[in-house]
């Protein structure tokens, strides 16, 4: 969920990770690393699991992780649940209106709860649809200017939380094809 004035408050901690090549990563033994772009990392094996898996079944994931690459982007994904500042309320995802750069590349962070089945994939591509509408807005890259675009582009559906048609279009989309290819195995 695109939060409005939502942070990810404690994302901090992580920072040290995006200065680390995802080629370094390689030989950690994390099962699925080689099937992610070097644009979308974690640090953690079992959301580098489900990644993979959902690349293998969910073109319109596929779509969206590509689009990041040719935005000049690159997303952390870091599990965990996140709970919002102001209201305490516990979110399965969100994104960090925290930018970071390096050269040319725009670098973001999602936090997305590692759940049983297709939910976790399902509210990743949400989070990374997220990600590419601030990609593709030049402007909108710090976090006044994140809230201010999220603010024009979504509805607020409860305090502090904007949400977009494209993300949960794009979620549900994911959604439908985790369940096809699931049932197609």
């Amino acid at each position: 969920m695109a939060g409005h004035r939502a942070r990810l408050a404690g994302m901090l901690f992580v920072a040290t990770i995006a200065t680390v090549p995802a080629a370094a990563a390689q030989g950690d033994g994390c099962t699925g690393r080689e099937a992610l772009p070097d644009h979308l990392r974690s640090a953690d094996c079992r959301v580098v699991a489900r990644i993979a898996d959902g690349l293998r079944r969910s073109s319109t994931l596929r779509g969206v992780v590509d689009r990041i690459g040719e935005l000049r982007g690159i997303v952390y994904v870091d599990e965990g649940f996140y709970r919002q500042p102001n209201t305490g309320r516990v979110l399965t995802g969100a994104l960090s209106h925290e930018v970071r750069f390096a050269g040319t590349l725009t670098i973001l962070r999602v936090r997305i709860a590692n759940l049983r089945g297709d939910q976790t994939i399902a509210t990743l591509g949400h989070e990374l649809q997220h990600a590419v509408e601030v990609l593709d807005v030049p402007a909108a890259r710090d976090e006044a200017a994140i809230d201010v675009l999220f603010g024009r582009l979504g509805a607020p559906v409860y305090d502090g939380i904007v949400e977009t048609a494209r993300a949960r279009e794009t979620e549900l989309r994911i959604r439908r094809e985790l369940a096809e290819n699931r049932r197609s195995k």
